[in-house]
This record gives structure tokens, sequence and C-alpha cells, in this order.
């Protein structure tokens, strides 16, 4: 998965030890966020919170913040999984 994250030059965004994954078997971050270059250069903030719905997978959300006259806001959601 290594070599295929550095051919895309693509960057992860998971972070902290939230699992992305909830299931009968057990916890685990199976799931990988990845944005291009361009998309990071946005300092996107990248989150993962809990189950939102039936299914096993945790909800993932990206952020993308904007800075107006100085002040910093989170303005719209750049991607969803749940």
């Amino acid at each position: 998965m290594e070599d295929v994250i550095h051919s895309l030059r693509a960057t992860v965004l998971n972070r902290g030890g939230t699992p992305t994954f909830q299931g009968a078997r057990g916890l685990s971050s199976i799931d990988v966020s990845l944005v291009s270059a361009g998309i990071a250069a946005l300092a996107p903030r990248w989150s993962c919170g809990q189950k939102a719905s039936h299914i096993d997978h945790n909800r993932i959300d990206i952020l993308k913040l904007e800075s107006t006259a100085g002040f910093e806001t989170q303005t719209s959601t750049l991607g969803l999984i749940s």
C-alpha cells in the first residue's frame, strides 16, 4: 500500500486513534483517506466520528478551512463517507 500511495504522490489524511471500522470482529483503521498534493495544500481537517448509520464503517469527514479577514472558519466538506 505504501508503494501505491508514494507512486500516486498522495497524502494520507487519517489522524488519531479513532477506528474507521467497528464490527462484530472488532475495531480497525482499515479505511484510508488519500488526497492529492493540491488538496493537501489546503490543510484539510480529517476526523472520524462515531458510527453514523447501520453500516460497520464510521463516518469520515474531511473539512476545508478558509481564511477570511485573518480568521479561519470551517466552510465546506470536501468528502464524506458514512
